[in-house]
């Protein structure tokens, strides 16, 4: 602290300016007081800016926590949107062996089991194959059927890397599932013994079947 006769000079932080009582009559006391209220003024444009920055610390918080909370929010969403895709390509899975065997003939009963394939499959198969590629799903399509040796061999494309082994046994399920609704495709199996074959081709070249023998419905 200062004295300066009758006058008090404090720190900024605390600072008080006194008016002197002769201030037009000593320069000293004018010359202190015009110093403490230059400081005192500096401390209040301190404080305030120092008041300002805080609020902006405080917006931009709120910002970032409202920003966290509708990505949290967005990320739920997409979740969801995930989980019915998936569903609802489980669902068209499950339909595309019905949608492809009801573009088959009925059975014809009484025939031999070579006969029946060479003279009722084969050459469904052939009519069938003039109408691929054929869109399954929004990632699957059909696009061959082979009939050899007594064995329907559906090709069918995924525009994907791989197929998971979670995904390739809901694959399994599904189209078992599915085949035990079917009703030419049991009897295709349990009458004349043909056997269904679904190959996956991905995008990486790896190959996937599933094979369709005996249903236990």
């Amino acid at each position: 602290m200062l004295i300066f006769g009758a006058f008090f000079f404090s720190t900024p932080s605390n600072a008080v300016c006194r008016i002197p009582s002769f201030l037009n009559s000593d320069p000293i006391e004018k010359a202190a007081y015009e110093l403490c209220m230059q400081q005192e003024r500096a401390l209040r444009q301190q404080q305030e800016q120092i008041f300002r920055q805080q609020q902006q610390m405080q917006m931009q918080q709120m910002e970032m926590e409202l920003q966290r909370r509708e990505m949290e929010r967005q990320t739920v969403i997409q979740q969801q949107q995930l989980e019915i895709q998936k569903r609802q390509l489980q669902l068209q899975r499950q339909e595309m062996v019905s949608s492809v065997q009801r573009d088959q003939s009925p059975l014809q009963p009484g025939l031999p089991a070579s006969s029946y394939f060479l003279n009722t499959i084969v050459p469904m198969i052939a009519d069938f194959n003039r109408s691929l590629p054929r869109k399954i799903d929004d990632i699957t399509e059909v696009f061959r059927v082979d009939a050899n040796d007594n064995v329907i061999t559906y090709n069918l494309r995924v525009q994907s890397a791989n197929i998971s082994p979670n995904e390739y046994a809901v694959l399994v399920t599904n189209i078992n599932q599915n085949a035990c609704r079917d009703e030419l495709m049991m009897q295709n199996i349990k009458s004349y013994g043909i056997k269904y074959v679904y190959r996956y081709f991905t995008e990486s070249g790896s190959i996937h079947d599933i094979l369709i023998q005996n249903l236990n419905c």
